[in-house]
Formats: structure tokens, sequence, C-alpha cells
């Protein structure tokens, strides 16, 4: 009786080391060198990420696109807005020639229950102090809709409309934003990751 009680507990262990085997090997084929092994692969919730913007929601969803992109396996990212609306096709198209898709259709209110209950490790507030944004009063609503963030942070991001008026032209102006966007994109999910393998 105690023999077959050994077999099956030493059957189960290598069905165990086994199975860790297979999911460590698929790992390093799905995922980028970069990220090979990192502890966030093997976590059952990614960190999540919100981008919120005043009007439309142009600059959250390029965000968006961008932590999509960056950080796929990493940080589960969304966006919102404060004014939703139809986005203007022009822009839409604009954007798509940078390699960036975006919709016409903003995307959910800041307010909609779903977004407000969600627990978020992030949450990005994109506003520029240059314009009549009212970034400060813009800010001061997102640290009252979200008290619960543990990291609640703005990036001064020029709203696309201001372009308009750039020296440089509407899409050179476009273009530097993106990068703008997509450099902060990258800082915050190497801090992530950096945190992640800190707590590990």
């Amino acid at each position: 009786m105690i023999w077959w009680k050994i077999v099956f507990l030493f059957g189960s262990l290598c069905r165990y080391l086994v199975t860790s085997v297979v999911i460590c090997y698929t790992a390093r084929f799905r995922y980028p060198p970069n990220i090979r092994f990192h502890p966030v692969l093997f976590m059952e919730h990614l960190p999540k990420i919100l981008f919120v913007c005043t009007y439309r929601g142009g600059r959250s969803q390029i965000a968006n696109a961008y932590a999509e992109k960056h950080g796929e396996g990493i940080v589960d990212a969304s966006c919102a807005c404060f004014d939703p609306d139809t986005i203007n096709q022009d822009f839409v198209d604009l954007i798509s020639s940078f390699g960036i898709q975006i919709d016409r259709k903003s995307p959910k209110s800041v307010f909609d229950p779903n977004i407000r209950k969600s627990e978020y490790h992030s949450v990005i507030c994109m506003c520029s102090s240059v314009g009549t944004e009212m970034c400060s009063l813009f800010r001061t609503n997102i640290d009252r809709i979200f008290p619960n963030a543990p990291n609640r942070i703005h990036w001064d991001i020029l709203d696309f409309a201001a372009c308009k008026d750039a020296p440089e032209g509407f899409r050179e102006c476009a273009k530097g934003n993106c990068q703008t966007i997509e450099n902060k994109v990258v800082e915050l999910i190497e801090s992530i990751k950096s945190e992640l393998a800190a707590g590990s």
C-alpha cells in the first residue's frame, strides 16, 4: 500500500516538472528576447493602466496603441476621455500614416461605471499646460475620480489641435507629439517591469 503511494507521488512530481519545463520552453519563443522569463509573464493579472485625456480621446487612444505595442504580455492598457464624440477622419488617417491605428469613435467616458470601478496600477492624465485645456482642473478631477489608484501621473502632452499653428506645420508637429507619447509609454512600461522584477 505504501509503495503505491510512493509511486503515485513520484508520478505527480514528474508531471509537475514536465509541465514547468514546457511552460518555460514555450515562453522562450512566444515572447521577445528582452522579456524572456520576466516574472510578469506568470502573473495571474497584468498591471492595469488607464490613459485619459481631455476632449475626444485622440491622445489617450494613441498612448493605448503604443502600450499594446510595447507592453504586450506586460500591462493591460485601456483608454478613456472626458468628451466622447466622433474624431475627424482626416486626423485618424494622419495618425495611421505614422503606423498608429485609432478609431473614429472616441473611447469610453471617464465617468463610465466600468471604467471607474476598475482597479488600476497607473492612471495617466494627458493634458497640456499650454492652451485652453484647464489642465490643473482636469488633473484635480482625475484625482477625485480615481482616488485609489496608487500611481496618478500627469503627462504634459500638447493638444493636437494646437499643431495647426505650429511653425513646422501640422504634420510634423503631430508626428513629434506622437513620438513624445511613445517615449513616455516606453519609459512607463520599463518602470513597471523594474518594479515587478524588484518585487519578485
